[in-house]
């Protein structure tokens, strides 16, 4: 089969990718507090050094991937209550960070809600196979926060940040009708490292 019989027998639906935008001017509350706030109020001892997942064990490789994930999982109770049921770890990607290509191995769609903030680089690349790759750039949105929900069946990567610092929340969500959840050989970690659910 070549590339242009893939092309033709992909159908890209809602199902696999969403996003939603909420106004900065939106203080809406997290667990930790007001929105704003809570983003303010962060130093760099609130984080440590992201992870990887494969199979039962969590470890750092700054080749696969670099960034930083905040102490505590959060909830946050946003405007318009999309995806507000979920706990969210709070990943931090400095200048020269990034996350090599990957398939995520919980849930069946990855939820991401990036913060405005000041920076360049970063862009999310989400790929299907040879033919398909979709490409979000949160560096451009600026005065919003984005939400992005994909499939876990997309491979997908974070470019390296050229400048500033880019602030992402991320969580999961179970298809009610999968019954069982697809185990991927090799790369089983997330844009967080998260694998099991101690550290996802």
């Amino acid at each position: 089969m070549d590339q242009l019989e893939e092309l033709d027998n992909f159908n890209f639906t809602k199902d696999m990718f969403e996003t939603y935008y909420i106004p900065q001017s939106v203080n809406f509350s997290t667990s930790h507090g007001n929105i704003n706030d809570f983003l303010a109020s962060l130093k760099d001892g609130d984080f440590t050094r992201s992870e990887m997942g494969q199979g039962n064990t969590n470890f750092t490789d700054l080749e696969q991937r670099s960034s930083w994930t905040y102490k505590d999982k959060v909830e946050l109770h946003h405007y318009g209550a999309v995806y507000n049921e979920l706990e969210y770890k709070l990943v931090k990607y400095q200048e020269g960070d990034f996350f090599n290509l990957h398939k995520d191995s919980k849930g069946s769609h990855t939820v991401l809600m990036f913060c405005p903030s000041e920076f360049e680089g970063g862009d999310l690349i989400l790929k299907k196979d040879a033919s398909f790759e979709l490409r979000i750039k949160p560096s451009e949105v600026k005065d919003r926060f984005m939400i992005v929900k994909f499939s876990t069946d997309f491979l997908h990567e974070v470019t390296p940040i050229t400048k500033g610092t880019r602030y992402v929340f991320k969580s999961y969500i179970e298809d009610k009708d999968e019954e069982e959840e697809e185990i991927y050989e090799g790369w089983e970690g997330g844009l967080d490292g998260g694998y099991d659910s101690g550290d996802y």
